[in-house]
């Protein structure tokens, strides 16, 4: 569960990048995913957790 929400995390932070770009520079940019602050990753995943899907 963790690491789900740690990987939406990780294409929340990227989001706009991902909808600006077609498929050949998204799969570029999520097989080079960029430098980012691990603190501000895991505060991201964190706030996730108090969401419910459905």
């Amino acid at each position: 569960e963790s690491l789900l929400r740690i990987c939406c995390a990780m294409l929340i932070l990227i989001r706009r990048r991902l909808l600006a770009g077609d498929f050949t520079s998204n799969l570029k940019l999520l097989q080079h995913y960029p430098s980012t602050n691990i603190s501000h990753l895991l505060y991201v995943a964190d706030k996730l957790r108090g969401r419910s899907i459905q």
